[in-house]
């Protein structure tokens, strides 16, 4: 009768450990499944063949595609990878699946790569990718990659990129010397002051100011 209660005792905690595990597990799913629907970036997740197994909703509001138009489709045949990186990352995906490697020829790093792609009406998207390998007994079973909109930071980037070299031409070619000052030290030099002194602008750039004056400015 003691061997019973015993048995009952035992029997009843398995089943409560059995519950509590499975609502903890039911919990992470519901987690996991908010964050990849109301993620603000693009998570898909693919096979080690390459085809897409699934990928949430953020993929039609920033390339115009459906999940249901490229789910159990090669993400190498989607036509969404830009020309010019489509080679390296298809190189980078067959040497880890073969190898477990991480970098692509320029080694960089398969965790944080930049990429040009065509929406659906053919518009460049730049994107920031960050891929998780995922395994299973030590085996690679396939990819999770999320894909982050950076075009806005990209353009406003190259926009100041060419009005910076816009304006160090103008400074550069222009008929007047240029000198910028920061606490009497001379930061930076034109090359027609180079050319009204002498001096190079080695010679010039990180001295006193003071230097290169008269004695009686320097008073």
């Amino acid at each position: 009768m003691v061997d019973l209660e015993i048995t009952d005792e035992r029997l009843q905690q398995e089943i409560d450990e059995k519950k509590h595990a499975e609502e903890e597990l039911q919990g992470s799913e519901g987690e996991y499944r908010r964050l990849f629907e109301y993620s603000n970036d693009i998570i898909v997740r693919v096979d080690k063949f390459g085809k897409v197994l699934n990928v949430n909703n953020r993929l039609e509001e920033m390339l115009g595609f459906t999940p249901e138009e490229v789910i159990g489709k090669y993400f190498f045949n989607l036509g969404i990878l830009g020309k010019r990186d489509l080679p390296r990352i298809v190189d980078l995906f067959k040497k880890t699946i073969r190898k477990g490697m991480t970098r692509d020829k320029a080694g960089r790093f398969l965790d944080k790569v930049e990429l040009e792609l065509r929406d659906k009406k053919g518009n460049l998207i730049f994107v920031e990718t960050s891929t998780t390998i995922l395994k299973k007994e030590g085996k690679i079973e396939g990819f999770l990659t999320s894909i982050r909109d950076i075009t806005e930071s990209k353009q406003a980037k190259e926009k100041l990129k060419a009005s910076e070299e816009k304006y160090c031409t103008l400074v550069e070619k222009g008929n007047d010397g240029i000198i910028i000052l920061q606490d009497n030290v001379l930061k930076y030099v034109n090359s027609i002051i180079c050319t009204m002194t002498g001096f190079t602008k080695e010679e010039l750039i990180g001295k006193p100011f003071l230097n290169y004056t008269t004695p009686e400015y320097q008073k």
